[in-house]
């Protein structure tokens, strides 16, 4: 049985961020991380910044991660009528994750967990999640 685990890596958003809290966070995943038989499919998403952006993918390079991204287009952004379509538009987390539920399709994955980036597993958390998968997976 394979298994995908999507990380969603965006923006840092300001007054619900503090600075460099993602890139904290993200640090702390990369080092943290347990990997079994599961891999890790990363998603840049709409990162607007290319200083962040080239910080995010100096972390995953460091740990010998792929990535896969949705490039923000500031042309498409501009050319949106309203906030609530300029603000879809840069965060587009639904986005992101039908894209790394698409990835793993693509590559044959039996199950994707997606998270957003801050948010993770521990082993114990993991493995319980894994062994569960497995028990109905041989039941039904």
């Amino acid at each position: 049985m394979k298994i995908a685990i999507c990380r969603i890596l965006g923006n840092e958003l300001p007054f619900r961020d503090t600075p460099g809290s993602k890139l904290r966070s993200l640090q702390y995943i990369l080092e943290q991380q347990f990997l079994g038989n599961e891999q890790n499919i990363w998603v840049l998403n709409h990162i607007f910044l290319p200083e962040y952006r080239n910080q995010v993918v100096k972390h995953l390079e460091i740990y010998g991660q792929e990535f896969h991204e949705l490039k923000f287009d500031p042309k498409v952004y501009a050319a949106l009528q309203n906030r609530d379509s300029k603000i879809s538009y840069a965060i587009h987390v639904n986005q992101a994750r039908n894209y790394g539920i698409k990835l793993a399709q693509d590559q044959d994955y039996d199950f994707v967990a997606c998270l957003d980036q801050d948010c993770f597993f521990t082993k114990d958390m993991w493995d319980e999640i894994v062994n569960n998968i497995e028990a109905d997976q041989k039941t039904n």
